[in-house]
């Protein structure tokens, strides 16, 4: 069971409030959202204005590449080339506080694709928030923290507000689940070569993620 339904300060996000984040995101606006790690920027990575949007409100660099978020590895396979090991992986940890990147299949907009240049990096979160608000949309969104560049990672709504300070009005809706428990970012796995390189160090293991891959080989 995912430790954010463990929350004792878990709030319920209605339906009413996800069918306004997803309203907001397929009209280019940005949206907060909570995962099993920490709270996310969400915007429609299919759009350039969007992407625009959220890049300059955590002052990004625009050579810096965005994870998207997707619901599942097929669809994942519409934006990456999906190989033997994802799959494997995908199988054994996703939905999951893992991160693949892949190479990029060149179908998002010219920012997000500029600046990952080769690469695609994937996020498939198990927080039922997030999966749903995929599923209202139909777009993949972008997996960016919800803070500054540079700035601490954001477990509750109210460290997002206050770390974009007055410009946390430019994001249209905070769908609020509580404060999540602490769980770091997500292990970030590169599947750029044929040697798989661990690109952060996370909540699953380079040792779990070896193990993985090596009984998928037998």
């Amino acid at each position: 069971m995912p430790l954010w339904i463990l929350s004792r300060n878990m709030k319920e996000v209605t339906k009413e409030q996800l069918e306004t984040a997803a309203r907001a995101i397929l009209n280019d606006e940005l949206v907060v959202y909570p995962t099993e790690t920490a709270y996310g920027l969400g915007a429609n990575a299919l759009s350039q204005k969007a992407l625009e949007r959220m890049y300059e409100l955590k002052g990004r660099r625009e050579s810096k590449p965005t994870h998207i978020c997707v619901p599942d590895i097929t669809t994942a396979d519409e934006y990456a080339k999906v190989d033997d090991r994802a799959l494997a992986l995908a199988d054994a940890f996703l939905p999951g506080p893992l991160t693949l990147v892949m190479p990029t299949k060149r179908v998002l907009p010219e920012l997000i694709e500029k600046a990952g240049g080769e690469e695609r990096s994937i996020r498939i979160p198990d927080h039922d928030v997030i999966r749903q608000l995929m599923q209202l949309t139909g777009v993949p969104i972008t997996a960016a923290s919800a803070n500054r560049a540079d700035f601490k990672t954001p477990y509750s709504v109210e460290e997002v507000k206050e770390g974009f300070g007055e410009n946390a009005e430019k994001i249209a809706v905070y769908l609020d689940a509580g404060k999540l428990p602490f769980e770091e970012p997500s292990t970030i796995v590169s599947l750029m070569g044929d040697e798989l390189v661990i690109l952060r160090e996370g909540p699953i293991s380079l040792e779990q993620i070896k193990e993985v891959l090596d009984d998928a080989k037998d």
